[in-house]
């Protein structure tokens, strides 16, 4: 009989122990396919930020190129049709978009830093030696947060992403209208002075 009672003692002990070490595995697991999404989505994240930096790149060649431009501004603001877009010409339309090009690349910068700091947080917590062992709860709640996080930060890129590009479409109109009418005042020129060679 007592034997029987060990034996049924040893057996639900090792039971118990194969539960535990199940839910172990399973928990790694969880914590391995956690990170392996984790880095996708980064992937991903480092993805948009690229596109996002070449449009701020190619805002800041055109500031570069136009700052003197921009110091020659008139006041007031003329807009004329150009294929059903309302563009403008007048040479203080650079002085408001180079301030907006500022202003749009400090916000950028900020947002970088803070979700870098996010970033740097879920990291931590994946590097945690204690994840195969914390509560179903504890693990769960942090997935949670972590995931929020996450939706955020792509929001906050795709917000950026489309403020920036409205900038820089502003930019290309105020560049194209500026080019137009550089060619028509060189045409202009071209025709008088034609006009103007005496015949033989």
């Amino acid at each position: 009989m007592y034997t029987k009672r060990k034996l049924f003692t040893f057996g639900v002990a090792a039971s118990l122990f194969a539960m535990v070490a199940c839910d172990a595995d399973n928990r790694h697991d969880q914590v391995e396919n956690f990170r392996d999404d984790y880095r996708d989505w980064e992937q991903d994240y480092q993805e948009k930020d690229r596109d996002i930096e070449e449009k701020r790149r190619e805002i800041d060649a055109w500031y570069n190129d136009n700052r003197d431009r921009a110091n020659d501004a008139g006041i007031g603001t003329d807009t004329n049709r150009d294929d059903d877009r309302e563009v403008v010409t007048d040479a203080n339309t650079y002085q408001q978009l180079m301030s907006r090009r500022d202003e749009m690349n400090q916000k950028h910068q900020a947002m970088k830093e803070e979700h870098k700091a996010l970033m740097d947080k879920h990291k931590s917590f994946m590097n945690r030696n204690d994840l195969t062992t914390m509560s179903d709860d504890e693990w769960d709640n942090q997935k949670d947060l972590i995931r929020s996080d996450q939706d955020r930060m792509e929001n906050d890129q795709d917000r950026m992403k489309d403020e920036i590009g409205t900038l820089k479409d502003e930019v290309d109109n105020v560049t194209d209208t500026r080019d137009r009418d550089d060619a028509g005042t060189r045409d202009t020129r071209t025709n008088t002075q034609t006009q103007q060679q005496p015949r033989n």
